[in-house]
């Protein structure tokens, strides 16, 4: 599964069910699942496969039960058993509704967002409405006079004031009147599948493409210009789910799985199910998502297998080590200093137009330079340690910093403020902030090699004790949209839009063979790891590839941010795991053998058993992998 983990897949045994027919639901919060046979009922919960409560006998007449139905809250069974229709209490298994229907077969019943209104239907078509903590039964059959029906099952809103037909048409009752209504235009062309988010505040509705729109005014939610597009909403036999607290939407229908951020509309997984999924819910803890085909209950963790620290949105860059995020705040003028390992901010500094900033290699000083100063900053005292003004501010912007790989040494790169204009060069002392020299470019400035040259995107290095390129030039497509350097003289260059990255080393330049291939994608960020042995690279779309530069090859698969817009990368001292920075989080991603296990055994939420283990990877042996203790 793309960017996500499959946890606990579990085979839910059944006490009443030997040699019979069951069938089965699953709760709206996925936690617990009901089997039902003419035998009786079997509660379970999902977590744990154990059997909770349910009752033998049904004390019906005669008749196999059909699909069980649970209400919103899930404390309400409803059940059609030949010519009769049941409500029980789950918990209690006390029987609240018992009702004789005209004939058996071709009855149906089907809970709304209400907690306690349950539609009964024939042939597809509305029967009436009945409030089994009322009693109150009202409606009639909507389509008996010919029209085409929707297919989807009505569905009373959560306030039991409203009914929403969808299918091939979209239709809206007030109840209990029963009188039409078009409060929901939207719909009207979005008009094959609906659901509403827990709170009831929110429709979403969908055919080719998905829409949301406010219950209460009937207004569309737009975000951008874009189309949320939805390849399986027009099936006959797709259904919608929010999950508990909104954030996200899922689609299924058939075998298809589909699931979305609903605050960016950004599809975080597309997924084929074993067999014809029955149901789909998510659980309350906002991560795991559940689908029930057979008798078997699948969990999926959507949690994203990076763990992310939350910091303000702006443009970001990582100290070498991870240690440090400094994030821009363009809305404040300032540039904040976040600790990772103790996710928090912990200083801001003044930051005017064309900001730029970068960290040297130990991960203990900082410069900030805009286009009235620049500063070099303590990291450990957050103290100013020199300031200069930024030279040059009538033709040249800051653009980018780069410390000397032995930290004795700046260079500020400023970009021209026109398009005919040139780059320029600034090398200042770390000591003291002394301009030791400035020269004209007509190609920028990059990071330094072992030997004190920059590493230009334009393919040339730049010796910054002369002021200009020198001869030796290496080969890059219409320049490089990413640049790296290790400590060990090896350098990587994006190669063009096709998501190739070429190496090279720094002495001669010499071209290593092959070209680095992975995901199509134009690499948007690449970082060596301290030991330089490991190469990190993302894409555009935040497609994160790990490589091994001894052997030229990946290591793994590529791991999936989500269109997250990566603007930084940089390893951990020990080469365990990989931090990214996006526009607004910093990820921390594990790829060091201990730390997966770590972060397998923690997902997992307990050690994985035998039988876990047999169900996630059939043909490996058994180990037990997670430390005493752990989770």
């Amino acid at each position: 599964m793309d960017a996500l983990s499959a946890g606990d897949p579990q085979r839910i045994g059944d006490y009443w069910l030997a040699g019979r027919i069951a069938h089965r639901a699953l709760s709206s919060d996925g936690r617990t699942l009901v089997s039902v046979s003419e035998a009786g009922v079997n509660v379970y919960d999902v977590h744990t496969g154990k059997r909770t409560g349910g009752w033998a006998g049904l004390r019906m007449k005669d008749g196999t039960p059909q699909e069980p139905a649970l209400n919103k809250s899930g404390r309400l069974l409803a059940l059609i058993i030949g010519s009769e229709l049941g409500v029980w209490d789950l918990a209690s298994g006390r029987q609240l509704v018992r009702r004789s229907l005209s004939e058996r077969g071709q009855f149906g019943v089907t809970w709304g967002e209400h907690e306690s209104i349950l539609t009964v239907m024939y042939q597809g078509d509305i029967v009436y409405l009945l409030d089994v903590a009322t009693g109150k039964q009202f409606g009639k059959a909507l389509y008996a006079e010919g029209g085409t029906m929707p297919w989807q099952a009505p569905l009373v809103d959560p306030t039991g004031e409203h009914l929403l037909l969808a299918g091939g048409r979209f239709d809206e009752l007030a109840l209990p009147g029963w009188t039409p209504e078009r409060r929901l235009a939207p719909c009207r062309t979005h008009r094959d599948v609906a659901a509403f988010t827990p709170d009831g505040k929110t429709v979403a509705c969908a055919a080719a493409t998905i829409a949301l729109v406010d219950a209460a005014t009937g207004r569309e939610l737009k975000r951008g210009d874009d189309d949320w597009a939805c390849d399986i909403c027009s099936k006959s036999t797709a259904r919608l789910r929010f999950s508990q607290d909104g954030d996200y939407l899922a689609a299924f229908a058939e075998r298809e799985l589909r699931v979305w951020k609903v605050a960016d509309r950004q599809q975080i997984l597309t997924y084929r199910a074993e067999d014809e999924l029955t149901d789909v819910r998510f659980d309350a803890d906002g991560r795991t998502l559940r689908y029930l085909y057979d008798n078997m209950v699948i969990s999926l963790d959507l949690a994203p297998r990076a763990d992310a620290t939350h910091v303000r949105k702006g443009v970001a860059k990582l100290s070498p080590e991870g240690r440090w995020a400094a994030m821009e705040d363009p809305d404040q003028n300032r540039l904040g200093l976040w600790d990772l390992r103790a996710r928090k901010e912990v200083a801001t500094f003044p930051l005017g137009e064309f900001g730029a900033w970068g960290f040297d290699r130990t991960g203990t000083r900082m410069l900030v330079a805009d286009i009235t100063s620049v500063r070099l900053i303590d990291l450990a005292t957050r103290k100013k340690l020199w300031q200069i003004s930024t030279p040059h501010t009538d033709t040249n912007n800051p653009e980018r910093a780069d410390f000397s790989q032995d930290g004795k040494t700046i260079t500020l790169t400023l970009q021209p403020s026109t398009q005919e204009g040139d780059f320029r060069l600034l090398v200042l002392d770390t000591a003291g902030g002394r301009l030791l020299r400035t020269f004209s470019s007509q190609i920028d400035g990059g990071p330094y090699t072992p030997d004190g040259r920059l590493a230009s995107t334009f393919g040339r290095f730049i010796d910054p004790t002369a002021g200009k390129p020198v001869d030796a030039a290496f080969d890059v497509v219409r320049g490089a949209s990413a640049v790296a350097v290790s400590g060990q003289g090896r350098l990587a260059f994006s190669a063009g839009p096709a998501g190739r990255i070429a190496m090279w080393t720094a002495k001669g330049p010499d071209l290593l063979t092959p070209v680095l291939r992975g995901t199509t994608g134009e690499i948007e960020e690449l970082a060596f790891s301290p030991k330089g042995d490991l190469l990190a690279s993302v894409t555009r779309e935040g497609i994160l590839q790990i490589w091994d530069v001894n052997t030229m090859r990946r290591l793994g698969g590529a791991f999936n941010l989500h269109g997250s817009q990566i603007t930084s990368l940089a390893f951990s001292p020990d080469d365990s795991t990989v931090y990214a920075a996006d526009w607004g989080s910093v990820y921390k991603i594990p790829i060091g053998a201990e730390r997966i296990v770590q972060d397998v055994c923690r997902r997992a939420g307990h050690p994985l058993s035998p039988a876990d283990w047999a169900a996630l990877l059939k043909d490996v042996p058994y180990r037990d992998i997670c430390p005493a203790g752990q989770p």
